[in-house]
């Protein structure tokens, strides 16, 4: 029915390739295992075959009632080097009952993704990643959204678009259009949440496919692709809403949107409710936030004790290194046992009374390289003559390394920080009496 490749660093040039397929019960069985298909700018190079994860995979997808298996097969490939690099897996054919293709059954699902691979002595990088299910039961004639929610671990850039399924042999698959949908909600994807919307206006197997980019300095460096099959049914049953939406804020483009500070706790209510009493609602929420190993946010949701309503609680008092320009983005998928809506929020987190708090920040230190291997030059533009400090904290906040002093001139200086760090991301913050500045390596 669907499924994705990703692909993950893990030194050298090493990576832990992942495929996730989505089997409808009905169908035929899932092949035990999968071969991947490696290639650069000039063609084929190898091939690697695996079995699927045989504790992990066959279970159900929670929640639905239509039967979607899971299936991961993950395998460990080392490139040949530094390069642009294509990772493709092919199983024909697909589901005959597709709508919205010409000859699905004679056609192959084809999965790919890109990746750039790096010097590791100068920088590294992994292809984004899907954090959110998909959801493939859906009412037809009722507004539907989904949100897929792509995470790049590597903080790169990301843009999501709505791509057309691929067959192995003749790249898009013959006929394909998009889902037809009411002419005020068709088949789209909103370019700042990633939220998939759609109101169906028949029943029926309509297959998409979600095209997630990756950009570095602003240069394409990857991509990922989720090949998905919906199902459409008929509406008789009433899907779960968020009530209270009127009471959540929203920035200037209408999108809901919050401030947070560092160091301040903050916590929105959502309320769920159905008018289907007899439906059992529950309500979870996936994003960024959730994987940091400290100061991370947390959801919980139980009954408000009227009908089958459900409040659902999302929490979270951000830490200093929390703080960045960039909007996080958190998913809320509200679930009535038979189909589930997506509600996508943006967070931006700006630095508080915790930590570092400086009108000049980022205006007298630099770094490079960064991201870095190995020794780190910081330049420092010393406004005075006098003493500055150099202090490396992690992501926790933890001091890593001894403070390096030193008394300098009036003038830009570089000092070379050598160190045996663990990967991840860390603080170079300067202190100069009463006056600091940090900035994030």
């Amino acid at each position: 029915m669907g499924g994705e490749i990703t692909a993950t660093h893990l030194g050298g040039y090493d990576y832990e390739v992942s495929l996730t397929t989505y089997r409808d019960t009905l169908g035929i069985p899932m092949q035990t295992w999968a071969t991947f298909e490696i290639s650069d700018t000039s063609g084929w190079l190898f091939d690697s075959t695996v079995e699927y994860d045989t504790i992990t995979s066959g279970a159900l997808m929670p929640l639905f009632p239509y039967g979607v298996e899971i299936y991961y097969y993950k395998d460990t490939i080392t490139l040949p080097g530094p390069g642009s690099y294509t990772i493709g897996w092919h199983n024909c054919c697909r589901n005959g009952a597709i709508i919205n293709a010409a000859s699905p059954l004679s056609e192959s699902m084809y999965l790919t993704c890109d990746i750039t691979a790096y010097d590791p002595a100068v920088t590294t990088n992994s292809s984004p990643v899907f954090l959110n299910q998909p959801v493939v039961f859906m009412p037809v004639g009722a507004p539907w959204s989904y949100n897929p929610l792509p995470f790049d671990p590597d903080g790169d850039s990301l843009a999501w678009s709505i791509g057309v399924p691929q067959d192995y042999w003749d790249g898009d698959i013959d006929g394909y259009y998009l889902p037809p949908g009411d002419t005020l909600d068709p088949f789209s994807i909103d370019p700042v949440t990633g939220t998939v919307t759609w109101t169906p206006i028949m029943e029926g197997n309509f297959v998409a496919s979600i095209v997630v980019d990756e950009y570095r300095g602003g240069v394409h460096i990857g991509s990922i692709v989720r090949d998905m099959q919906m199902i459409v049914v008929p509406n008789d049953d009433s899907l779960a809403r968020f009530s209270n939406l009127d009471a959540l804020p929203t920035n200037d483009d209408g999108y809901y949107y919050a401030e947070l500070r560092t160091g301040e706790e903050y916590t929105l209510s959502l309320i769920g409710e159905d008018p289907d009493l007899g439906d059992e609602l529950s309500m979870a929420a996936t994003g960024e936030p959730f994987l940091f190993p400290l100061s991370a946010a947390e959801f919980e949701f139980d009954l408000t004790g009227v009908n089958n309503e459900i409040e659902g609680v999302f929490s979270w008092t951000p830490a200093l290194y929390q703080a960045r320009p960039e909007n996080y983005i958190v998913v809320f998928r509200l679930d009535d046992g038979i189909f589930a809506t997506d509600l996508a929020m943006l967070f931006r987190v700006d630095e508080g009374s915790t930590g570092i708090n400086d009108p000049n920040r980022d205006a007298g230190i630099s770094l490079f390289p960064n991201p870095a291997n190995g020794p780190v030059t910081v330049r420092i533009d010393q406004p005075w003559a006098g003493d500055a400090t150099l202090f490396v904290f992690d992501a926790q906040g933890r001091l890593v390394l001894a403070p390096i002093s030193n008394t300098l001139g009036a003038g830009k200086h570089d000092i070379v920080i050598s160190h045996d760090l663990a990967p991840g991301q860390y603080w170079v913050a300067i202190e100069r009496g009463a006056w600091g500045t940090a900035v994030p390596l």
